[in-house]
């Protein structure tokens, strides 16, 4: 099944990215539905072939002097909830993205692939919670980093980030990273609070104040609010009780209740 381009002008331009053929080299060729991005060895006279492409994957062939190298790096399969839309302008070159609307959230994701030694560390998430408190700006705060390994035996690792959009509206940044041979998938997540902002603070604080878990002081809220990995961390809009994991069921349609729902899916199908 595998059709050879011919154009010769696209050809060239795969051959100027492989210049230096002693040296590992960063190779990008895209369509109009995804951007495949890996490292090659690629000899003087070798021959570069690019097979036909589908929306469902990309598969790229180079045969070498020494054999034949195959790369393949597969579409992401998307929990079925989310709708394929067109891609922005702004957003990463020929990125699938993907949207999903309820009543108490607004949910798009984009995705795409990025060079393996872009992905975050999948065996070293305290350096990638280290970074995440260092870069984190005054009205974010850090909620979850995650790691394992899917279905499929593929590494993955997650982070949580949220961020005060206005006045009683938060959103929430999901980055994922799944580890392939040649490359990793990335995908970009972003979950708004839509319609009534700030009813799963709310009852959560109510609760817990009944139960002494929260309290009132002068100095503000007494137990509400804490950095999940570094209890001496204080800097931004740290994450609060509410946003703990064993609310979700009680607030399904809240944005990182369907933040969560989507990764564990994500990690799943993957």
């Amino acid at each position: 099944m595998l059709g050879y381009l011919v154009n010769d002008g696209l050809f060239n331009w795969v051959q100027k990215k492989l210049a230096d053929s002693s040296k590992l080299r960063k190779t990008e060729y895209f369509n109009q539905m995804r951007c495949c991005v890996f490292y090659a060895s690629f000899l003087d006279n070798g021959r570069c072939r690019i097979p036909d492409v589908s929306e469902h994957a990309i598969y790229v062939c180079f045969s070498l002097q020494r054999g034949r190298l195959n790369t393949r790096i597969p579409e992401m399969k998307i929990p079925g909830w989310f709708e394929k839309v067109d891609s922005m302008p702004d957003d990463p070159p020929y990125s699938g993205a993907y949207c999903f609307g309820s009543s108490g959230a607004g949910c798009f994701a984009l995705v795409y692939p990025i060079p393996a030694d872009q992905a975050m560390p999948y065996e070293n998430p305290l350096a990638v919670i280290d970074g995440i408190h260092r870069a984190l700006g005054d009205d974010q705060g850090l909620i979850e980093v995650e790691r394992g390994v899917t279905p499929a035996g593929r590494r993955y690792l997650y982070s949580i980030v949220k961020t005060l959009r206005k006045p009683g509206s938060v959103q929430y940044c999901l980055r994922v990273n799944i580890e392939y041979p040649e490359c990793a998938m990335q995908v970009m997540g972003f979950f708004e609070e839509m319609g009534t902002t700030g009813v799963r603070d709310s009852m959560v604080y109510i609760l817990l104040s009944r139960h002494g878990v929260v309290k009132t002081t002068e100095e503000g809220l007494e137990g509400w609010g804490a950095d999940p990995y570094d209890p001496f961390y204080t800097h931004g809009v740290l994450m609060n009780c509410a946003e703990k994991k064993e609310f979700d069921a009680q607030f399904p349609q809240h944005p990182l209740s369907e933040l969560r729902r989507f990764a564990v899916k994500l990690v799943e199908l993957n």
